[in-house]
């Protein structure tokens, strides 16, 4: 079971890897993306910026911020215009492989999983297995997984996507000692 194990995960880096090279070559390395990348970072920073100032007119800081917040979302949407067709032809590449591992792999488990997943995900997790051994994994799980695992992390080590909107980490989050010293100091 483990040859079948380390083959399915190095389908699903390949994989991975060959749809995140399109979408480098088509996306990522055009001088109109990076444009648009260093814009947002910019308007993201100006936007910042101007949250942390205090005094002067509100209404004319509201009326700043919400004009900064507009072009930073449609920098953001025309990011991912730019991304649509590249993410399409990749989700055809990973489809494509989904049905080729289905095809390789029918009825044969390649993986037992520690514990019995819920009702909802023994389809996913027990898809094309004969018998009743929840417990068994697919090799569509298992690539499905792994692939999903590895496109998130060759997109954050290669950082190549545009910064999300919304994604401000909580202080606790970002600094948990402060936060626990203060949960120390007041008791």
């Amino acid at each position: 079971m483990g040859y079948r194990v380390l083959s399915v995960l190095a389908l699903a880096a390949a994989g991975s890897a060959i749809s995140e090279a399109v979408l480098y070559h088509f996306v990522y390395s055009t001088d109109k993306y990076k444009t648009l990348k260093d814009r947002v970072k910019r308007k993201e920073e100006e936007l910042k910026q101007r949250q942390q100032v205090v005094g002067g007119n509100p209404t004319k800081r509201q009326q700043r911020i919400k004009v900064i917040e507009d072009q930073l979302n449609q920098a953001r949407r025309e990011a991912q215009a730019l991304q649509f067709k590249s993410s399409l032809f990749a989700a055809c590449v990973q489809m494509l492989m989904i049905y080729i591992i289905s095809q390789i792999y029918t009825g044969i488990p390649v993986a037992r999983l520690p514990f019995t997943p819920i009702s909802f995900f023994q389809g996913i997790t027990h898809r094309g297995l004969e018998g009743t051994d929840y417990t068994e994994c697919s090799a569509v799980f298992l690539f499905i997984m792994t692939s999903l695992m590895t496109r998130s992390l060759l997109d954050k080590a290669l950082n190549l996507s545009i910064p999300k909107g919304g994604s401000i980490v909580p202080e606790w989050a970002s600094d948990p000692n402060k936060f626990l010293g203060d949960m120390s100091r007041s008791k």
